[in-house]
């Protein structure tokens, strides 16, 4: 080969091999060597050297392309792991041909060794993204039909809270169905986080302050038994993300450090400024460079195996046993990172703890400062309504639930029959909607009302979430948005914002 030849196969990392069928030699250049995790010259140059540098789930698959080409003198190509002297996993690509005799017998071979470990982990690492998509589109999909039914059986359990005496035996019966349909709503909140389609509001935060904020709430949590220790960094710079969202990243991953520590422990949270560099990112696709904001939670638990480790964000995938766990925790926590620029990292060893990291950007802003919230009063209004779902149950309990507080109600289960009732009652002050229904959806309903009543106030409800925010017309200042499931008191509480301003 000459000179330049072997120069432009060495920037290119590209080793060249050569075997002699005839004798079981087998050479390898230096790059060769390397690619295997050998020193130059180390290689015994046999067939059965080769094979044992391969990893063992990889052999059978090597050996039978190699076989076939033999028989058949086509060219070939392989792509396998090896494992080196110290323990190292790569992904290498091999690619070669076979020169026959006459006689059909095989002569030689010759061909190239690339390692691929990179882009095959970027492969991976795309093919988790796409997976990660369909998945987020069919949980929104279920989220959004489950809220639609949480409101029913959240808004029934209500009125009849309110309507039994507190000696009825039936109220403990009642209140069993509220708590279970509010723990189904975390679980939909859950599935919303984990397909980006929830309502978020990105604010400029001290992590440092949401942190202190819920201790107590992540000190009930855990119990008793496991000490909640802070280590806060000083001069914390201020992140840009949903405060909800932030502090369901810290209540998954303290649930599970409670889990891995059942006979107690210590979980430690600890904040400090950070700089990623171009390695981190290259190799944690699809994060920049620059600086953010490390919040780390460290356990003294039991610790999880590499296997484990291989699918630990993966959704629906966990160790605990039936009806302890969904599995959607890590995944939610991965999905809420990932959206807001950031990443994530976990380190583990059995009997050791774990450690996960998160990074998020570095903001400019000042960090906003979040009051108490005060009690909501109990709002109520003589104005009408018009409410509109295709949901008949929906449309029955909105209507109670407005008319206990003395508004008046009319209901259509369709945008044709919304537009008839206008018609009828031009005076109509508040236009309640569905934002997704058959035919005509909200904003489309909206469109057409607001082209008889430019000053209608809107409200669009949905189980979607963060997807009624594409739809026309939603940006609109005059429209409002309520989240299913809600309450009551959420509804009034809305309603009576939107006419009041």
């Amino acid at each position: 080969m000459n000179e330049p030849g072997e120069f432009a196969l060495e920037v290119a990392g590209v080793g060249i091999w050569e075997v002699d069928f005839a004798t079981g030699v087998v050479q390898w250049s230096e790059i060769v060597e390397r690619h295997y995790g050998l020193s130059p010259g180390t290689f015994s140059g046999t067939f059965d050297a080769f094979i044992a540098c391969i990893h063992p789930a990889d052999r059978a698959a090597v050996r039978e392309t190699l076989a076939k080409a033999k028989r058949t003198g086509a060219d070939f190509s392989t792509q396998h792991r090896t494992i080196w002297p110290d323990g190292t996993i790569r992904w290498l690509t091999t690619m070669g041909r076979v020169y026959l005799a006459e006689d059909g017998d095989p002569v030689r071979g010759v061909g190239i060794s690339m390692d691929v470990t990179d882009r095959h982990e970027l492969e991976v690492q795309h093919q988790h993204a796409q997976k990660m998509e369909a998945l987020g589109q069919m949980a929104a999909g279920v989220a959004h039909d489950f809220n639609t039914l949480l409101t029913v059986i959240l808004g029934y359990s209500e009125l009849l809270l309110v309507d039994v005496d507190v000696n009825d035996v039936r109220q403990s019966a009642i209140e069993e169905i509220q708590k279970a349909g509010e723990s189904a709503g975390r679980l939909t909140r859950q599935l919303l986080a984990f397909s980006r389609k929830q309502i978020i509001e990105p604010l400029v935060l001290d992590v440092n302050e949401v942190v202190s904020s819920i201790r107590p709430m992540v000190a009930r949590l855990v119990g008793v038994s496991v000490n909640v220790v802070l280590a806060l960094g000083p001069d914390l710079a201020p992140v840009r993300t949903d405060r909800g969202q932030l502090e369901q990243i810290v209540m998954n991953l303290a649930v599970n450090a409670r889990d891995a520590m059942s006979n107690g422990g210590t979980l430690t949270i600890r904040t400090a400024d950070v700089v990623l560099d171009e390695r981190y990112s290259t190799t944690h696709l699809p994060v920049r460079p620059g600086p953010y904001v490390m919040l780390t939670m460290t356990d003294t638990g039991t610790g999880m195996t590499p296997q484990v480790l291989a699918h630990l964000f993966e959704p629906f995938f966990t160790t605990k046993e039936i009806g302890k766990g969904t599995g959607l925790g890590l995944a939610t926590v991965s999905r809420i990172v990932e959206g807001a620029g950031g990443t994530i990292n976990v380190s583990s060893q059995v009997g050791r703890g774990t450690t996960v990291s998160v990074y998020l950007p570095r903001a400019d802003e000042v960090p906003i400062v979040v009051e108490a919230p005060t009690a909501s009063p109990k709002y109520e209004g003589t104005e009408t309504v018009l409410v509109v779902d295709d949901a008949e149950a929906i449309r029955m309990l909105v209507c109670r639930m407005l008319q206990r507080r003395g508004y008046t109600v009319l209901v259509a289960s369709s945008a044709d029959e919304a537009l008839r009732i206008f018609e009828r009652n031009p005076s109509i002050d508040v236009v309640l909607t569905d934002a997704v229904m058959p035919g005509a959806n909200g904003p489309d309903l909206t469109t057409q009302l607001m082209k008889r009543h430019p000053n209608l106030r809107v409200i669009f409800m949905s189980g979607y979430s963060a997807d009624v925010m594409s739809y026309k017309g939603f940006h609109n200042p005059d429209f409002a948005f309520l989240q299913k499931p809600f309450n009551s008191d959420a509804l009034a509480t809305k309603i009576r914002e939107v006419l009041d301003r």
